[in-house]
């Protein structure tokens, strides 16, 4: 066809993709007579047009005679050159795996691909001094949980409507869907980016993170 199959490849889809995620666990690919293998190739590639990679490994268990080690060998060469780079996250199942990349995919589209109405007040505040870009909803709610003696937020429904609270103030508007909207939206924004975590997994009390309290503390001097 012209060109090398890999090289074909790239062209049909690194041209027109954004962000790129790889997943490994136990085998890296087949040498493409350029790099280590096509994966390796198509992050390369994707790097060098200086666009964000998102590169996974997992730790979990493996049966040892299911592992062919010159691929386990060229997977731990190309994952100790990446973790060098700053550029590798590990998750030990599917769990951990889904949130660390559902927040971590939040995080890497909002620094980099953000440009939403959400935003634009926000977009006065240096990005390199606070971190992501938040929502007004969600940067004022983060503001006032992290003056809260707990550094918690309730978000609780009761039959009078939802109650989202933090600090001794109320902010949904009893009947008002919008209101209700604006500030679940917010708290759904503070989970996803690693601000505040539920640690009960009922989504009815979150704490603020230590990411969320220095970032707090950053918004505090604008």
């Amino acid at each position: 066809m012209g060109d090398r199959p890999q090289a074909i490849i790239n062209k049909q889809l690194l041209a027109e993709a954004d962000l790129l995620v790889a997943v490994f666990w136990t085998k890296l690919g087949s040498p493409t007579g350029k790099t280590a293998s096509g994966t390796v190739e198509e992050i390369e590639e994707h790097l060098d047009a200086g666009k964000p990679a998102m590169l996974y490994f997992s730790s979990a268990p493996v049966r040892l005679d299911s592992v062919d080690s010159d691929q386990y060998a060229a997977l731990t060469a190309f994952k100790d050159l990446s973790k060098r780079k700053g550029l590798i996250e590990e998750y030990e199942d599917l769990s951990d795996f889904r949130a660390k990349f559902s927040r971590q995919l939040a995080q890497t589209v909002i620094r980099s691909f953000t440009s939403s109405p959400n935003v634009a007040a926000a977009e006065k505040i240096p990005e390199l001094e606070t971190g992501p870009r938040l929502s007004d909803g969600a940067r004022e709610l983060l503001l006032e949980a992290a003056q809260d003696s707990n550094g918690t937020i309730m978000n609780l429904g009761t039959l009078g409507g939802q109650m989202i609270q933090t600090n001794g103030r109320g902010f949904v508007e009893a009947g008002d869907p919008r209101s209700e909207a604006r500030w679940k939206g917010a708290i759904n924004e503070l989970s996803q980016l690693g601000l505040i975590e539920d640690r009960g997994h009922k989504r009815e009390v979150f704490f603020v993170t230590d990411d969320g309290y220095r970032l707090a503390d950053r918004l505090k001097q604008y």
